[in-house]
This record gives C-alpha cells, structure tokens and sequence, in this order.
C-alpha cells in the first residue's frame, strides 16, 4: 500500500513538473539556421534589416562567431541574461565547441519598466575579449542613448557594429573595422534611417507629378 502512495505522489509531482519545463521552454524564439536578426514585430527597416544579416555573416564566416539581435516585446518577469543564454544554447548560437555566441537582446515594451531595455550576453570563449566593462561602455554609447530617443534602427545597427569590431579583433581576422557612430547630444535633432527614407521617396513621387503635369500642359 505505501508504494502505490509512493507511486501516485511521484506520478502526480511529475505530471506537473513537466509542463511547466515544456512551457519555459517554448517561450525561446526560434533562431533560423545561419541567421542574425529576430525582429518578429518588425521594429528594424529593411535596410538594417539586410546590413545585420550582411555583417553577422561576415563575422560567421570569417571567425565560426555567430552575433544574434532579437527585438521582443518582452520576455516577462524572467531574467534577461538567462533568457539570453538559453537562446545561445537551444539554437545552438555560435561554434558549439569554441562556445562563441553573443545575443543582442532588446526589449521595446518590458515589463515594470520605463522603456526599452538592452542586454548583452557572450558566451564563454569570448568573455575575456568582450568584458563586462566594454559592454557596458557599448550599451552606455551606442544603445540607450539611441532607443531613449526612439531610434531604434540606429540603436541597433551601431550597437552591432562596436560589437563586431571587438570580435574581428580578438579572432585577428583581416577586415576593415567600422565606424559606428557615438551617441551625442545633437543626435536628437536629426531624422533616423526609416525617415530619411520615406521623404526621399515623398519627394521623388511628387518630382514625377510635377514633370507629369508639365508633360501633359505642353500638349
């Protein structure tokens, strides 16, 4: 009688165990093979887009590195830096021998917060060469500045880019280093990427209105 009790009680502690380690697991993005970006919401433009996916293949073939960004929403009351690790892990993120992921993780609406948050996690084989110190003194330049003032793509794209800089030259692979651009205070007159874009267009359409209409008046 006391091991059939003994049988039910384990019975019933794993039933419940097991789909609350199936559900923290599903909250993990998928992380597509030998991609660089999860923008599931569609924050980033196409042009950030498509320079990430450039660069972090770069950095993949030249060094077996791999650099994710993943926008979130939020990722609830979990911690930012196991998130990011279990990211690494489960998609395999990186060399799985040499244990060289990084993930770039931004939250655009967290939980109990005031606006977006950064974290920036690498994984074992590059903590030496990218230190707590320079990822602060990246994310203090490059990141918040940036997305406190609603430039995400800029945020981004820089971000990466000091990023990708640090990695190159631990690994000493022969590549020009970028230029990201620092965060100053007459940063926050100017138009972001997305903007830039949509009044070069504006104003390309309504050239072809007006030599259109001029067309049409000659004859």
């Amino acid at each position: 009688m006391k091991r059939t009790i003994h049988l039910l009680v384990s019975i019933i502690f794993v039933s419940l165990l097991f789909p609350l380690t199936t559900g923290a697991a599903t909250n993990i993005p998928n992380v597509p093979r030998d991609s660089y970006l999860v923008d599931l919401e569609g924050y980033l433009a196409d042009e950030t887009n498509l320079e990430i996916e450039r660069l972090g293949s770069r950095l993949k073939q030249g060094t077996t590195a791999q650099m994710v960004v993943m926008i979130i929403d939020n990722i609830g009351d979990q911690s930012a830096e196991q998130f990011n690790m279990e990211v690494i892990r489960e998609n395999k993120i990186g060399s799985v021998r040499k244990k060289n992921g990084i993930v770039i993780l931004i939250e655009a609406n967290p939980i109990n917060q005031g606006g977006p948050t950064v974290e920036i996690t690498v994984d074992r084989d590059l903590e030496e060469a990218i230190s707590y110190e320079k990822v602060d003194r990246i994310i203090d330049q490059y990141t918040m500045p940036y997305l406190n003032q609603g430039f995400i793509d800029e945020a981004v794209l820089y971000t990466y880019q000091a990023l990708y800089n640090e990695v190159i030259g631990e690994y000493g692979l022969k590549e020009e280093t970028i230029q990201p651009q620092v965060y100053t205070t007459s940063n926050t007159n100017r138009l972001s990427i997305p903007t830039v874009v949509v009044i070069a267009l504006v104003i390309f359409l309504l050239y072809r209105m007006i030599n259109r209409n001029r067309g049409l008046e000659r004859k």
